[in-house]
């Protein structure tokens, strides 16, 4: 490519060209099929180094420092000098799109690895977070790693970490909560920043807080869990295998129901959150059946508006 098109190209991508140039860059254009893709590579190239996100080059220290080679190797002929100038100013416009093309692959190596993302579709999916830790993921999660032992879930995973040394233990963000690993296998479930956030520990202990909140610690076979409405977190009873309501108001069992599925329910309207209810339920029965049965207590009904069940008359 010869150095006026080259400039030709770099005053057209920033919108610089006169109505002269831009004939001659349709005239070049259409002479073959070579410039054309050549013209799409640095279209495509342009695009790439325009991302908002990217840090820019210092354009102006590079044009400086050329200007300073141009003036230590100045020929007394002004025609040579002529042609040196236009080919500095080509070799410039190269050397700035690699040292832009160069940033832009660091800065996104470099937000890559900041950004891990394990994700479980359909099916769940173990995954190695770092030597001594791992996470079993559910399906329709994801984690994000923010940085060696700094995780973001969206979704349901279990945590599992052997190891007593301090670096390696890891604390996971879940909506506004936190939830610190002292030595542990603990699960959460944070499926939306607006739904209750439940956490049951297998083995050690965590301590499960917000920013503005030191929350509380939960052990072995407990359970607890932290209402984003309320701001208020609430510790379980040990593990069970059944759900069990003694006169309890359905707005107590609509807490624990969330609690056990991780799910969200609404109620509607709030004056049925005051009657009570007394059942048992298995863990194991699926939660439309529960809240099928409960609704049919009430002789009211259950629908769903995205994630969310509603109960309503």
């Amino acid at each position: 490519m010869n150095p006026k098109t080259d400039i030709l190209l770099s005053r057209y991508f920033n919108g610089e060209a006169t109505n002269n140039e831009l004939r001659e860059l349709e005239i070049w254009l259409a002479e073959s099929g070579k410039n054309e893709k050549h013209f799409e590579k640095m279209t495509l190239l342009y695009q790439y180094l325009s991302l908002s996100a990217m840090p820019e080059p210092d354009t102006q220290n590079a044009l400086s420092e050329f200007k300073t080679y141009m003036q230590r190797n100045a020929k007394p002929s002004n025609r040579i000098r002529f042609v040196s100038v236009y080919r500095a100013m080509a070799i410039a416009a190269s050397v700035l799109f690699i040292v832009g093309l160069f940033t832009l692959i660091k800065f996104s190596t470099n937000s890559a690895e900041k950004n891990i993302q394990f994700v479980a579709t359909n099916a769940a999916q173990k995954y190695t977070l770092f030597d001594n830790a791992t996470a079993l993921l559910e399906p329709n999660s994801k984690i994000i790693q923010k940085s060696k032992n700094e995780f973001e879930l969206v979704g349901k995973a279990t945590f599992t970490v052997n190891s007593k040394n301090e670096n390696e233990r890891i604390l996971v963000c879940a909506g506004e909560t936190f939830i610190k690993d002292i030595g542990t296998e603990f699960t959460v479930t944070a499926y939306s920043p607006a739904e209750t956030v439940t956490v049951e520990v297998q083995e050690g202990e965590v301590q499960f807080y917000t920013a503005n909140d030191s929350g509380i610690r939960i052990v072995k076979n407990e359970t607890a869990n932290y209402n984003p409405q309320t701001k208020l977190f609430q510790l379980m009873q040990a593990f069970s295998s059944e759900l069990l309501f003694n006169a309890t108001a359905l707005r107590d069992v609509v807490f624990d129901l969330e609690t056990a599925y991780g799910v969200n329910i609404q109620v509607h309207p709030a004056e049925l959150n005051d009657i009570q209810i007394s059942a048992i339920f298995d863990k194991s029965e699926p939660v439309d059946n529960v809240l099928s049965v409960i609704a049919a207590t009430l002789s009211a009904k259950i629908s769903k508006n995205g994630n969310a069940y509603i109960i309503s008359y």
